[in-house]
């Protein structure tokens, strides 16, 4: 094939999958936020779907420019010799040339990479554990537990067993239990990746119901039993004004529900 054709035809491939790339981010960043992926879905695929799609057209996109290096390589060589004014010793030794210009390419990805998996850690509670949350009543139970932990204990007939406590509260610290755990999910899912623990974002920790309870940054983003006069909503959607709120920041009308419903059940 001619060398002009073909750099143009890879030129042209290389275009397309950059749209493609910017396309596929415009979808993770504006359509399909995070937090999304268990609530919405575009064209058939989930947020992470998508997410392995724009990395799949990042790997390709990658390996087009690596093949328009190799057939520039020695113009590219040549000409950042010339640039550091080692334009002789390069024509006496293109090889080394070559290989130096590599190494110096590379050497920032292998730190990144270094460094990378020297510092990841775990966070100090998985998001999934805060997702499942039990709710009151439930005995969580662990692979190896005996059947004697787990069954309940016989009756003793010297015992009064009879019911001391009002049902009606029982019921309302059920559904209180209940809805500690619907916001821990909320919190999880939309908020701990950037709010979390560990360096959060603005400074405001998010990840937990009684981390966002507390005061931050001299702001008191929930007023218990209040959910209109709560800061929270200013920030993650208010019905009647969302089209100020952030992509990233707003939630559903479920959420918002479970928000409000859990800010009301509150006490000072």
């Amino acid at each position: 094939m001619h060398r002009g054709i073909l750099n143009l035809l890879i030129d042209t491939v290389a275009a397309a999958l950059l749209t493609a790339l910017v396309g596929t981010g415009y979808l993770l960043w504006f359509v399909l936020p995070p937090g999304t992926n268990r609530t919405h879905i575009l064209w058939g695929l989930l947020r992470h779907q998508w997410g392995t799609v724009h990395a799949w057209i990042s790997v390709i996109l990658l390996t087009v420019l690596a093949v328009h290096v190799a057939l520039h390589w020695r113009w590219l060589v040549m000409g950042l010799s010339r640039r550091f004014g080692v334009a002789a010793w390069a024509a006496r030794s293109p090889r080394l040339a070559g290989l130096t210009v590599l190494t110096a390419a590379a050497l920032p990805l292998i730190a990144l990479a270094l460094a990378a998996q020297m510092s990841v850690r775990p966070l100090d509670t998985p998001l999934h554990a805060l997702a499942d949350a039990p709710t009151a009543g439930t005995v969580p139970t662990t692979p190896g537990a005996s059947a004697e932990r787990a069954a309940p204990s016989p009756p003793d007939p010297t015992r009064d067993t009879t019911p001391q406590a009002d049902p009606a509260s029982d019921t309302s610290a059920a559904a209180r239990d209940a809805v500690n755990a619907q916001v821990a999910g909320v919190l999880a899912g939309r908020c701990a990746a950037c709010h979390g623990a560990h360096e959060p974002a603005a400074g405001l920790r998010a990840d937990t119901p009684s981390a966002l309870r507390e005061a931050q940054g001299g702001i008191q983003w929930v007023t218990p039993g209040r959910p209109s006069e709560s800061r929270l909503f200013e920030v993650v959607g208010v019905r009647s004004a969302a089209g100020r709120i952030a992509p990233k920041h707003r939630l559903s009308e479920n959420e918002m529900d479970i928000l409000q419903a859990w800010i009301t059940s509150l006490h000072e």
